[in-house]
């Protein structure tokens, strides 16, 4: 099940990279950019490949709820 601009769509569409396919360079190469930490909040850029392959470019943002870090939200840039 994925929210598809306020709708609930049954797809095989991976969650955090809104994409059916997923290279296997994408898992081979993570590239962190521009790490933005506050005491609770954080944002990360990522970029997810290398290569000839497609990259996906994506922006992580983080909470840190009773001490552990959770994701709020991943959009593309």
């Amino acid at each position: 099940m994925c929210n598809c601009h306020g709708a609930w769509v049954d797809t095989d569409v991976d969650y955090f990279t809104k994409s059916q396919d997923v290279y296997p360079s994408w898992k081979a190469s993570i590239t962190t950019v521009d790490v933005y930490q506050k005491e609770n909040d954080s944002s990360i850029n990522i970029i997810l490949g290398v290569g000839s392959e497609p990259k996906v470019k994506l922006n992580v943002v983080l909470e840190r709820i009773d001490g552990k870090w959770k994701i709020t939200s991943v959009t593309e840039q």
